[in-house]
């Protein structure tokens, strides 16, 4: 077979790799501007939106199983049973409507495990997963700033707790998880000599950001 167009289908399944592999980081914005997933109906269209990444998954990435193992298929049983389990507790709970709300969350996470585990793990894939997230967690913790620090250009009302930063998630807690979770994702790319320089820089200039959201939510 003529090698003629090869490299330029490679380069298309390796900008579709790493479009898949950022997924996760715009989740994490769209999530958290949806009160962070609490709602049934952000995390329905959550689970949908990832039946079709799986699908272009399996379009575009050459080996889109590759991840496939004896590991993978542990947790994907165990997610799967947890997620049935979830959804049978209806029949003996006081508040059925409530299970099957949680069954579509166990859902999500159960697709999410089949799609990003079942991709393969290399470092490059593992570098854009982990930036792509960490850029989502700083647009998240930018917004949030922004609307305390800021207040006549972005102002919102927050009838709960107002003296903690809580927006756009709604809850105090959960913005100071993702915002430490952010500082540890971003740390960890400032001091990696395999990251490009540009990559290390912004990384590093993210963590003061994200330490005042954390401190600003007044965060257990």
């Amino acid at each position: 077979r003529s090698p003629v167009g090869a490299a330029p289908r490679s380069r298309r399944r390796q900008v579709g790799e790493v479009v898949l592999l950022l997924v996760p980081g715009a989740l994490v914005v769209f999530l958290s501007f949806q009160a962070g997933g609490f709602f049934p109906g952000s995390t329905a269209l959550v689970a949908i939106g990832l039946v079709l990444a799986l699908v272009v998954q399996i379009t575009v990435v050459k080996r889109p199983f590759a991840g496939v193992s004896v590991p993978w298929a542990l947790g994907t049983s165990l997610l799967a049973l947890f997620a049935v389990w979830t959804l049978a507790s209806s029949a003996w709970s006081d508040a059925p409507a409530r299970a099957v709300v949680e069954y579509d969350r166990a859902l999500l996470y159960l697709l999410a495990f089949v799609v990003f585990g079942a991709l393969g793990r290399t470092t490059q894939r593992l570098r854009w997963l982990l930036r792509g997230l960490a850029l989502g967690i700083v647009v998240v913790c930018v917004c949030a700033l922004v609307t305390r620090l800021m207040p006549d250009v972005w102002r919102v009302e927050t009838l709960l707790v107002p003296e903690r930063l809580s927006y756009p998630l709604t809850y105090w807690n959960a913005l100071g998880l993702l915002a430490a979770l952010g500082c540890v994702f971003c740390f960890g790319l400032a001091t990696d000599a395999g990251e490009p320089a540009v990559s290390r820089v912004l990384s590093a200039a993210a963590v003061p950001l994200l330490t005042v959201t954390v401190v600003l939510t007044f965060s257990r």
